[in-house]
């Protein structure tokens, strides 16, 4: 019944797959505490170059300052959960990706000690 799932990649970092009528869009979602939570994204930012190249797509930092919630995302455009016909572009979509930024982005988050 929710429009997304999500695997643990330590500490209230989650990897989530996210669907809608509009997109589908894989995310790090970073959810401990404010000052944790920007101070992570802060570390991953220095980083976009490396991080973009190594996923090969440009991605959207959300810091959300006014929020504790942090979010670094990609999402594929023009689908629909609701029409058959866009759910393999979908699967395929969150396949690909969802890899992709487990193999990225694993690693670099167990590098900082605050999430360990």
């Amino acid at each position: 019944k929710d429009s997304w799932i999500a695997k643990s990649l330590g500490s209230s970092i989650q990897l989530c797959l996210v669907i809608s009528k509009t997109f589908a869009r894989t995310e790090i979602y970073l959810n401990k505490s404010k000052q944790e939570n920007k101070k992570v994204f802060d570390q991953l930012l220095l980083q976009k170059t490396e991080i973009e190249k190594l996923l090969g797509v440009e991605l959207y930092w959300d810091r959300i300052d006014n929020k504790n919630a942090s979010r670094i995302s990609f999402q594929l455009e023009n689908v629909n959960i609701e029409n058959k016909d866009d759910w393999d572009k979908m699967i395929l979509f969150f396949i690909e990706y969802s890899v992709k930024f487990e193999q990225c982005f694993k690693p670099l988050l167990d590098k900082i000690k605050t999430f360990k």
